[in-house]
């Protein structure tokens, strides 16, 4: 037995919303040169909120929070009517997830400026960042009432869509905004994530090539592109994935994907060790480097990496992977038991009952094994490893009538060969 025998999903590691292309951070040039200026400005006037708020602001863009929120605190204390000095400290509490405060500084804000569509748009990303996105849409519903030409309303309003899977609203906000800005990248880029999503791969790859023409050094451009191409053009995948980890050569997810694109099983180990190195908190990479080692038959470093992707709340696909490796060794019986703790996943329920069934038709336990093939049919009934597994156990119990149907039908479906993927 090995793992052909078995369906063993990969994961994605896909990079959607990292199409970030704010003036973000400054160069030391330019902080120095900010930092002298209201120094010297505070010299002269040092009861200036404006003036504290805006030394704020660099040392903020220069990732010195806690410089930058006392400066936003001296700009409050001097100007406590005045919503901007809110605005910019609840942005620092979100960003260093002090949501609590920052829900409060915003709520300040708008006792103040009610009409605000920023503050609205920044509350509304705190909600979406805790996981409220019915609050975070009537946040950046709000925003774009008062303000119809708000972009980054749209911008987050899209993209909260997009992780809804209402991809139809997505396309709908990222239209809006290159309508405003033609050139826009980040709606550019959340366009062509909605169209893929949509399964319109052709609008998804012009839109996401129009990014690439405005932004050719866009690690995360190129990484989509390949992603969009994984399925059916490889070979173009593999080169954009290649360009992308040439542009970000530590970003994880970049070297996760174009591992996947890779024959040579020992160059996509090591990739994603190197990706595991710089991010080691990630179930996905130890799920696909065991998969990996699998292939190898080092099937006691999978069942390791499996297991760490466990502690990592890897799921039902580190479950059902380590099961796998555990049949591989013939331990069948906590084979069996992973996969019943897999199962609290209803979504990889197909794939769990076939790979369950083979266990059972492994141990001789013709039976159940039928009923687990039965099943995944009944989930997914264009699952043609279950028919044709199913066909096996039939013909293994000379059921021949039904062996042949269930062998015809998996021919039908296009994917008899052993080792056909049940997850796609």
């Amino acid at each position: 037995m090995n793992i052909k025998d078995f369906s063993v999903p990969k994961v994605s590691g896909r990079i959607f919303y990292q199409y970030v292309y704010r003036p973000w951070p400054v160069t030391p040039k330019q902080f120095k040169a900010a930092i002298s200026f209201y120094d010297r400005a505070l010299s002269k006037d040092p009861k200036n909120a404006s003036f504290h708020r805006s030394k704020g602001y660099f040392y903020h863009r220069n990732a010195d929070y806690s410089l930058a929120r006392a400066c936003y605190a001296k700009a409050i204390k001097l100007a406590p009517n005045d919503p901007l000095g809110y605005y910019w400290r609840g942005y620092i509490n979100g960003e260093q997830d002090y949501y609590k405060k920052a829900f409060a500084d915003y709520n300040k804000g708008l006792k103040l400026a009610p009409e605000h569509a920023g503050l609205y748009t920044l509350r509304g990303e705190a909600h979406r960042d805790t996981a409220d996105t019915i609050s975070a849409l009537k946040d950046f519903d709000k925003a774009i009432e008062l303000d119809p030409k708000y972009i980054p309303a749209y911008i987050e309003r899209g993209w909260v869509h997009f992780f809804n899977k209402t991809f139809d609203a997505a396309i709908c906000d990222f239209r809006a905004i290159l309508k405003l800005t033609p050139n826009n990248v980040e709606a550019l880029a959340g366009l062509s994530c909605a169209y893929s999503e949509s399964g319109l791969r052709a609008k998804a790859i012009e839109t996401i090539n129009r990014v690439i023409e405005l932004m050719p050094d866009s690690a995360a451009a190129y990484n989509h592109r390949g992603w969009i191409n994984s399925d059916l053009y490889p070979t173009k995948a593999g080169m954009d994935f290649k360009k992308a980890v040439e542009l970000a050569p530590y970003n994880p997810r970049i070297l996760n994907n174009y591992a996947l694109m890779l024959k040579s099983k020992a160059a996509a180990i090591k990739l994603l060790t190197k990706a595991i190195s710089v991010d080691e908190d990630e179930a996905g990479f130890f799920i696909n480097r065991a998969y990996l080692y699998l292939e190898t038959g080092e099937i006691n470093k999978a069942i390791e990496d499996y297991s760490r992707a466990i502690t990592l709340k890897g799921g039902a696909l580190a479950y059902s992977g380590r099961a796998i490796a555990k049949a591989m060794l013939g331990k069948c019986e906590a084979a069996l038991a992973d996969f019943n703790t897999a199962f609290k996943d209803v979504e990889l329920a197909d794939y769990l009952l076939c790979n369950r069934g083979l266990v059972h038709a492994i141990k001789g336990n013709y039976a159940p094994a039928i009923v687990d093939y039965t099943a995944a049919i009944g989930v997914n009934p264009n699952c043609a490893s279950a028919y044709k597994q199913r066909g096996a156990v039939y013909f293994d119990k000379g059921k021949y009538r039904l062996a042949k149907i269930d062998a015809t039908k998996a021919r039908e479906l296009g994917k008899a060969k052993a080792g056909a993927p049940v997850w796609d």
